[in-house]
């Protein structure tokens, strides 16, 4: 049939800080198949004086029935700070909502996870990252214990300008002392990866064919207008042409 790419697999989209219902209706209609949130009160009202993101995609605990009611057809997830994380989970579990994201160097002690782990969370574990002259056998992240794991967000490259042609098609003076696609590859084939690159409309044709190849968790795309050295981000307008260079019905 025309237009229609024989025997392609899209991999699976997961958006995270989306922060208005109206956002959840425009990805939820263009396909993505996670839809993430991220609540911090005192990042949000202004509290915490150097949240991490210097944005306003942060959410008030208050907000997130809402936000988790709106998603129809995608799965929605969380990521938050320990300190509310309880009242976070249980706001999420009401809505059936069992995704939860935290970042790698906040972990919880083995005694809460136990406790998540009963009521059937399972995480997402974000900032995880890789640069250029990192062990390309990934020891760190293979051999580390992922409780309720269920996928890794890993950003490839994230301070490099070009960190997908860098990662496919490195040149012949860098090839000894970088990551390369074949190293992305046997490690996921260990673990469960959702893949964060410097996505462009330029760039999405070549690298969903490459990745969609690949055991990947799928394609991971973070909200923010603050540019960091530590994330590939994305503002919306922006991420909704990527989503449509991908093979999104996006509007």
């Amino acid at each position: 049939m025309k237009g229609v790419e024989i025997g392609y697999i899209r991999p699976p989209i997961k958006v995270h800080r989306v922060a208005t219902v109206e956002e959840v209706q425009r990805f939820e209609a263009a396909g993505v198949d996670y839809i993430g949130f991220h609540v911090d009160d005192d990042a949000f009202l202004g509290i915490d004086n150097s949240p991490f993101w210097a944005d306003d995609r942060y959410l008030l605990l208050d907000q997130l029935p809402e936000l988790l009611n709106s998603v129809v057809h995608a799965r929605p997830y969380v990521e938050t700070t320990l300190d509310i994380a309880n009242s976070v989970i249980e706001v999420m579990l009401a809505y059936g909502v069992t995704l939860l994201q935290v970042n790698s160097y906040l972990f919880p002690d083995d005694t809460w996870m136990a406790a998540q782990k009963q009521k059937g969370i399972e995480i997402i574990y974000g900032n995880q990252y890789v640069v250029p002259e990192d062990d390309p056998r990934f020891l760190g992240l293979i051999n580390r214990t992922w409780p309720s794991l269920y996928g890794i967000d890993l950003q490839i490259f994230p301070s490099e300008e070009d960190a997908w042609n860098l990662l496919f098609a490195p040149s012949a003076e860098v090839m000894q002392d970088i990551v390369t696609l074949p190293d992305i590859e046997e490690l996921a084939k260990k673990l469960p990866l959702f893949i964060s690159l410097n996505y462009t409309k330029e760039n999405c044709t070549i690298i969903k064919e490459t990745l969609s190849g690949l055991p990947i968790k799928g394609l991971s795309m973070t909200l923010s207008p603050t540019k960091y050295g530590s994330f590939h981000t994305y503002e919306i307008e922006e991420l909704l042409q990527i989503l449509r260079a991908l093979g999104l019905p996006t509007k």
